[in-house]
């Protein structure tokens, strides 16, 4: 997230899979101490359109998402900091938190669900949060760590799940 303008968010990997802005999300805000001073960040309304969002087809055997997430608000009920689809509501990967803890999610088909749900989010404090999906030991893993690298806590849990074509990633949708 290096942008400061404009409405594309660059794939620095080399792999192309850049990003489209949408909704209120501001670009560049500067003071943060993480990221050589520069963050996104979401406006936090209701209206569930604040987002980045990178279209690539891919079919995933083994997931991990790490993000440093901010809150500024843990009162409403869910807060999506990363989340993965199919197309159909019915598959997602989704890292987040809500009022009570820090989540992360598997999700496949109408029944069959995964869910880590771990610690308290706190307003005013960065975390790193990392979930893990392995398919050969077929568990999920979940670390939240203070921004320097300390582990806060953990936790595992088998999961037999099995993923389509996901059809597009998010970050930052409420």
């Amino acid at each position: 997230f290096n942008e400061t303008s404009g409405s594309t968010v660059f794939d620095y990997s080399g792999f192309g899979n850049d990003g489209s802005l949408n909704g209120g999300v501001t670009q560049g805000v500067t003071g943060v101490d993480i990221n050589d001073g520069l963050a996104y960040e979401w406006d936090g309304g209701s209206d569930n359109d604040d987002y980045i969002r990178a279209n690539k087809d891919f079919s995933p055997t083994n997931i991990t998402a790490i993000a440093f997430a901010y809150p500024t608000d843990v009162t409403s009920d869910r807060h999506r900091i990363f989340a993965g689809k199919t197309g159909s509501a019915n598959s997602e990967i989704a890292l987040g938190f809500s009022d009570d803890s820090w989540n992360w999610e598997i999700k496949t088909g109408s029944s069959t669900f995964t869910k880590l749900n771990i610690g308290s989010p706190l307003t005013g404090q960065w975390r790193c949060v990392a979930g893990t999906y392995d398919n050969s030991a077929n568990e999920i893993n979940f670390y939240i760590y203070e921004k320097d690298g300390t582990l806060v806590t953990e936790s595992s849990k088998s999961a037999d799940n099995s993923f389509g074509t996901f059809k597009y990633i998010e970050i930052g949708k409420y």
